[in-house]
């Protein structure tokens, strides 16, 4: 049995250090990275091992690794891939149509934002729905700017506290939604109250979201992320404030 493997249900932990990547970890990554834009689907662990030409274990120690840097996330316990950020690979409340007209899902309202910046020169339309009425939030981007949105208004809530990121860090996903307005937000946070967070304007999503999109898919050698220790709370808070989010809920925890 390979080392990824916990308890059914259960998810292994996340790193808390900076760490560096072996080559192979770098080789699988970027192999995921160049077959997923043009399937719309992570490759099969067969189609991997042949392509890389490497073990079954050799693959699972590299995903392992990025699974602990969170640049891919799987069903808790499982060997299911779900995520490799911005592309999720079920149905979200969030779908991601190039210009082109490759279509795909996204992970959350963030990774939304940066999904054009994985795409230059290609104008991406997202189709969201507002969790609190169901009703269709439609953004479209280029570049990493933001063209259009309807309802303009849109805000975004990410609805997890930042101690609690390393916990789960799909939930975190889950939490990181569109909405139509203020008084959507706080009629959805009136039902599931755990989901009182930071709130941004969409206008603002690309400063939040920049310095991993730019990053992320184009730095071969780039090291894997680290969900901040219980101690960064108020540096995350800081921050998303620096970036124009109203944080009132998480500063009145």
């Amino acid at each position: 049995m390979h080392k990824f493997h916990t308890p059914y249900g259960v998810l292994p932990p996340l790193a808390t250090e900076v760490f560096d990547l072996t080559d192979t970890t770098k080789r699988v990554r970027r192999f995921y990275e160049d077959f997923i834009p043009d399937n719309g689907r992570p490759p099969t662990f067969l189609e991997a091992m042949d392509g890389l030409r490497i073990s079954y274990n050799d693959l699972w120690d590299s995903l392992d690794q990025l699974y602990r840097g969170v640049q891919v996330m799987f069903l808790e316990g499982t060997e299911s891939l779900i995520k490799m950020p911005p592309f999720a690979f079920y149905p979200t409340r969030h779908r991601v149509t190039l210009e082109d007209g490759r279509a795909f899902w996204s992970g959350c309202a963030g990774e939304s934002s940066a999904f054009s910046v994985q795409f230059p020169g290609l104008v991406t339309t997202v189709e969201s729905i507002c969790p609190d009425c169901g009703e269709k939030i439609t953004s479209t981007w280029k570049d990493g700017a933001l063209l259009s949105v309807d309802p303009e208004g849109t805000l975004i809530n990410i609805g997890t506290y930042p101690d609690n990121w390393g916990k789960n860090m799909t939930m975190v996903c889950e939490s990181i939604n569109f909405f139509k307005n203020r008084d959507h937000i706080e009629n959805w946070v009136a039902q599931v109250p755990e989901q009182a967070g930071a709130i941004l304007p969409i206008e603002k999503a690309q400063a939040w979201v920049a310095g991993v999109a730019k990053v992320r898919y184009f730095d071969y050698d780039r090291a894997p992320d680290v969900v901040g220790s219980l101690s960064a709370a108020g540096t995350t808070i800081d921050a998303f404030r620096a970036a124009g989010a109203d944080v009132t809920a998480w500063e009145n925890r």
